[in-house]
């Protein structure tokens, strides 16, 4: 065995170094506290995901949106413990909560009521609520907001005072103790409530769970009685004669619930943390029958959720003869294997086989780590990894991704594998910001490596091994900077500018003009000397802006590159391209000076994403390149087009159909321009395609075709050539179909 395994455990450690350092900032957090129907409360992150379980204590983070049905909840807000209950039909959001990266408590009600008892400290205790048509801050004290867009804005203060703007017009309103306003009152003005009103309102909003004396600094507000008048001569008061008590109607007996039987726990079970999938699927070509076990769980930040697959095609209980993804068979856990060694490496493999994810928390977290399937991986503004995924030919092949990030605020890091059973490309960044509280700029240097490139080069009998290409590494280095001009909840600007290269590592020397070990000279040629910047090569360089808008999120760029490198060098087609990037490194070392590696390319990528309520999601990108060549700029065929489209469950009414579709390529318009001349399909492996159709058909059982595009594999787990273009691996495309039963 080579020494990459010792290499790959040694980069990993030396990244997971500052994983040890431990921040005394606590995080603050909002924990939901009290609700009365879980089935009538919906909470969702940041990235529009609903959350699966909710309890009593799950902490919130910032981002995450509460939604109440015909139930109220309460907050209490951690470690400052001021307390927020929220009424029926509200739509609540955190946007940011008082501590090492925010001054203020901030947070969006777009309709609904609640009421807020702001803790007192000795330092800044500041708060404010946005709605539709206004802008509530606090500071200290206990007040009440109403919104019912369009018709109904409006504020009150039960104790202390509160500012009140109407963000139509810019009128500011201070409101002491017993006043109100109402953004679409006839007159924009303080309105004194009666002790009556007050107490009323008060009655509605009081905490059924948390209590409001527990608040730092709170004092009770005292209920005044109404004065009775005393009449100086008191009336007469007739005797009233004692009615005649009317007869009592039969009342129709009452229906009690049904008591719940010995297996409805059983079931609840079933249905909160596991779920199943039978149908079939087609594998190179094969087809198998699929049964899936997939139990899950979620508590706060932390997911998880496994895949127990049985894949047959003739005999489901002779798990012997059952698909074994690339030669392994997963459910021998070692009893196959000879050696103590082989044994645990056999054991642990297919252990780790049985993960579909685990996770804990977000990209936007100061931590955050996701190990299993990935299909989004990101690493700095994109230049050496960006939308990478190591899932395209799941469930096929089933890799153990994974991602690991940790914000300190003046500096960070981050770690990225595409699979720890026999992880191939890994790396990360680290980044500092070394004045993060006056000036939010920030730089970071990254490299990733791929260890294995040449082993996904399509092989026949005869073929050159990978040994005989020289075995290379590709090793691939940047730098990046960045400047966040504006970074709010509604909109976000912020320019990027990154520089990266790739050097090549040979293992073996191949030919006259490779050597082992690094070959600097694919990024320097002299053509002189003395230095010449135009001597650089294999490298390129991407500077714009990114951000969003509303629902909207974008990114516009510019992009430069020569030789065989380019920016996004990992992205979501690279593990099928990666055979190609190794011809092309060999016949660009071996012909510097040909023509194809003289020109320069330069394109504007531009990409936007949109996010309707959590209901639709749409998102598309184009890169549109052209070459600099003898002094004349002509089109490029590396163009490269995005496309993503998600609908998700209980959108369409009645039907309930949902899905999802994705489209990522290379060389798109080439192919519909001169497809056939230039052996390209809108499906080879230049694509990665997936898509899923799904039909209700029973409260508890979904119908679902899936569709993907794979790479072919013979019995050995070898690649297998394309016949139309012998450098490019085979892609076969996989029709599916799956019965969804969820209880």
């Amino acid at each position: 065995m080579r020494s990459r395994v010792r290499i790959t455990l040694s980069f990993i450690f030396l990244l997971l170094l500052p994983c040890f350092v431990v921040s005394q900032e606590i995080e603050p957090v909002a924990v939901l506290e009290y609700f009365t129907d879980e089935s009538e409360i919906e909470i969702i992150d940041s990235e529009g995901n609903p959350f699966e379980e909710i309890y009593y204590g799950m902490e919130l983070s910032m981002g995450d949106t509460v939604r109440t049905g015909a139930t109220v909840a309460e907050l209490c807000l951690e470690p400052n413990r001021s307390i927020i209950k929220l009424g029926p039909q509200t739509d609540f959001t955190i946007e940011t909560l008082q501590g090492p990266d925010s001054d203020v408590n901030a947070f969006t009600l777009l309709s609904g009521r609640i009421r807020a008892i702001a803790a007192k400290g000795t330092g800044a205790q500041n708060y404010s609520v946005l709605t539709p048509s206004a802008v509530c801050g606090v500071r200290g004290t206990d007040f009440g907001q109403e919104t019912i867009p369009g018709s109904r804005d409006a504020a009150v203060c039960f104790k202390g005072e509160i500012e009140f703007i109407n963000i139509n017009t810019g009128e500011k309103l201070n409101l002491g103790p017993g006043m109100a306003a109402d953004v679409f009152a006839p007159e924009f003005r303080p309105i004194q409530l009666s002790q009556e009103q007050l107490n009323q309102l008060l009655e509605e909003m009081k905490f059924e769970r948390l209590d409001p004396s527990a608040v730092p600094g709170y004092q009770p507000i005292a209920e005044e009685e109404p004065e009775e008048e005393i009449a100086e001569t008191p009336p007469e008061v007739p005797e009233i004669p004692e009615a005649e008590e009317p007869e009592e109607e039969e009342k129709p007996e009452e229906v009690k619930p049904r008591e719940p039987g010995p297996l409805d726990k059983f079931f609840d079970f079933l249905g909160k943390y596991i779920g199943m999938e039978m149908g079939s699927i087609t594998v190179d070509g094969e087809t198998y029958a699929r049964a899936v076990l997939q139990p899950h769980l979620s508590i706060g930040k932390f997911r998880l959720a496994l895949y127990l697959p049985a894949i047959y095609q003739s005999n489901l209980f002779a798990p012997s003869e059952w698909y074994h993804p690339r030669g392994n068979n997963e459910w021998s856990f070692g009893t196959d294997q000879e050696g103590t060694l082989n044994i645990l490496k056999d054991i642990l493999t297919d252990l780790a086989l049985k993960i579909r994810y685990i996770e804990w928390g977000e990209r936007r977290d100061r931590f955050f780590f996701k190990i299993g399937n990935l299909n989004n991986l990101t690493v700095g503004h994109g230049i050496l990894m960006y939308k990478y995924a190591n899932d395209h030919d799941f469930p096929a092949i089933r890799r153990i991704g994974f991602n690991l990030g940790l914000d300190l605020n003046s500096a960070g890091f981050e770690v990225v594998a595409n699979d720890l059973a026999e992880p191939e490309i890994f790396g990360g960044r680290v980044y500092v910001r070394p004045a993060y509280k006056a000036i939010p700029f920030a730089f970071g240097l990254s490299s990733i490596l791929d260890i294995d490139p040449a082993g996904e080069i399509a092989v026949e009998s005869g073929d050159p091994e990978p040994e005989q290409y020289g075995d290379p590494i590709f090793v691939n280095g940047a730098f990046d900077l960045d400047f966040p001009f504006v970074n709010t909840d509604i909109f976000s600007l912020i320019f990027f500018g990154d520089i990266g290269a790739m050097i090549p590592y040979f293992r073996e020397s191949y030919s006259d003009f490779i050597n082992q070990g690094f070959n600097f000279n694919v990024l320097y040629k002299p053509g002189g000397t003395t230095f010449n910047f135009n001597d650089l090569r294999n490298y390129g360089a991407s500077t714009g802006f990114l951000g969003h808008l509303a629902i909207m999120d974008w990114r516009l760029e510019y992009r430069y590159y020569n030789g065989t490198f380019r920016p996004a060098f990992f992205n979501r087609n690279y593990d099928r391209i990666r055979g190609q990037y190794v011809l092309d490194l060999i016949d660009y070392l071996e012909n510097p000076d040909a023509p194809e590696y003289q020109k320069k390319t330069m394109g504007v990528y531009g990409e936007a994403g949109f996010n309707f309520a959590d209901k639709f999601k749409f998102e598309a990108g184009y890169f549109w390149p052209w070459n600099i060549e003898g002094g004349k700029i002509v089109p490029s065929d590396e163009d490269i087009l995005n496309l993503g489209l998600t609908l998700m469950p209980k959108v369409i009414p009645v039907v309930g159909i949902h899905g999802s579709l994705s489209y990522n390529r290379t060389k798109f318009v080439p192919t519909l321009i001169a497809g056939k001349e230039k052996n390209l399909t809108l499906f080879d492996a230049n694509t990665v395609l997936k898509g899923e159709v799904v039909f209700p058909v029973a409260p508890t059982m979904d119908i679902a075709v899936l569709v993907i595009t794979s790479t072919a594999h013979d019995e050995r787990g070898n690649v297998i050539k394309s016949e139309k273009n012998p450098a490019l691996p085979q892609v076969n495309p996989s029709v599916s179909f799956e019965t969804r039963i969820h209880f």
